[in-house]
């Protein structure tokens, strides 16, 4: 057994080195592990506002919910810059979103609902639930 931790110059074999590796990390993982218990990371991750899943949902599923959520406000962010800028430019606003041709940003990308557009004040809107601050 000691040959396979040392060779015969006394140098350690890549097989020693990464048991000695292992076995680092394994103390590492039990030494912190009651510091760092399921309960202290679910309490971080609320307090730096990371993604919870919701029950019986993935930690994916939920990180891709909230990737769509984002895309939703982003779409809806640009959408709304871009009809200030016709606004300043003295342009007319489009009496559709359809008329500004800008394919799938027209739509939540959640619920694939086209967003709601009113052309007399230019306001824009998500319908899906749980976007409507956005």
């Amino acid at each position: 057994m000691f040959s396979l931790i040392k060779n015969e110059r006394g140098n350690w074999t890549l097989i020693g080195l990464l048991v000695a590796v292992a076995a680092g990390f394994a103390l590492m993982f039990f030494v912190l592990l009651p510091k760092i218990g399921p309960d202290r990371l679910t309490d971080q991750a609320t307090k730096d506002g990371l993604v919870q899943p919701k029950e019986g949902q993935t930690v994916v599923g939920a990180s891709l919910d909230a990737a769509k959520s984002t895309a939703c406000a982003s779409n809806l962010d640009q959408i709304r810059k871009m009809l200030v800028y016709q606004k300043t430019a003295g342009e007319p606003l489009p009496a559709t979103l359809q008329e500004m041709k800008l394919g799938s940003a027209s739509m939540c990308p959640v619920s694939m609902k086209l967003y709601q557009y009113d052309p007399n004040t230019g306001a824009v809107r998500c319908t899906t639930p749980g976007h409507e601050g956005l």
